[in-house]
């Protein structure tokens, strides 16, 4: 019962996370406020309610301190948000093993339980690549522009990086939480230059609004990832398939 009402409060949290960051980007503390401690309330219950409270503590620290400060390390070098991370941190704390109550279909899961969340949120994501992909083509039917206007000197490697890492978009389309992938520049003998700026690291500060103004009918811009969205369809992965990419690891190790 106590391992149900983990996984409830954990999906009631995320899900309502996740609609605040599909919709702005950007998801309310107040969220990580309540859900942070109750995750730890929940999981010392479980400890101290069990018949082994000493090897689940030893397991508990084990667990969430590894995967916390993986989580910590990939938040500072950039990779994901502020939101992301407490998020995971939370997930570290009150599911930091597999529920006895899950039976994932592929069996697999790391002993690090979140870091199979977080695999599966990955993996998730890279779906973003191909739905880039589909997007940029159909605008290109569409409009029957050129996608490197201005941007014919950049390197080939580098523009179709751009086809599955960004969107072609209409500029005034672009929301407050976009980040433009052109710079335009002019040099000291008034040449006009532009290039594509791809991957930007995420920055834990307020988005700034885009300025329309002097940006050209449309534009490359990055993808924009609701990565708690990930998350969430992360954990339910991991409950009921399990971590898919540890079970490829295996089967091509193994053969299994």
């Amino acid at each position: 019962m106590l391992e149900l009402v983990k996984i409830s409060v954990s999906l009631v949290f995320l899900v309502v996370a996740s609609v605040y960051d599909y919709r702005s980007r950007e998801v309310p503390n107040f969220i990580w406020i309540l859900f942070i401690p109750i995750a730890l309330a929940l999981t010392v219950t479980e400890v101290f309610t069990s018949s082994l409270p000493f090897t689940l503590v030893l397991r508990f620290l084990i667990s969430a301190s590894i995967s916390i400060a993986i989580f910590m390390a990939v938040f500072y070098l950039g990779f994901f948000g502020g939101a992301d991370a407490k998020a995971l941190i939370g997930l570290s704390l009150i599911v930091p093993w597999q529920p006895s109550l899950a039976k994932p279909l592929l069996g697999y899961a790391l002993p690090l339980y979140p870091i199979s969340i977080f695999d599966n949120a990955v993996l998730l994501s890279l779906l973003v690549l191909p739905y880039a992909l589909l997007r940029n083509l159909f605008w290109k039917i569409g409009t029957g522009q050129e996608f490197f206007e201005g941007l014919e000197s950049e390197a080939s490697v580098k523009k179709a990086c751009a086809l599955i890492f960004c969107l072609k978009v209409k500029s005034s389309k672009i929301k407050p939480y976009d980040s433009v992938a052109e710079d335009t520049s002019v040099s000291p003998g008034g040449e006009v230059r532009k290039k594509l700026l791809l991957l930007r690291k995420l920055e834990d500060e307020e988005h700034q609004p885009v300025k329309h103004e002097g940006l050209p009918n449309y534009v490359f811009i990055n993808v924009a990832l609701p990565m708690i969205l990930f998350i969430t369809a992360g954990l339910v992965m991991a409950l009921l398939i399990g971590d898919v990419i540890f079970w490829l690891i295996i089967s091509l190790v193994f053969g299994r």
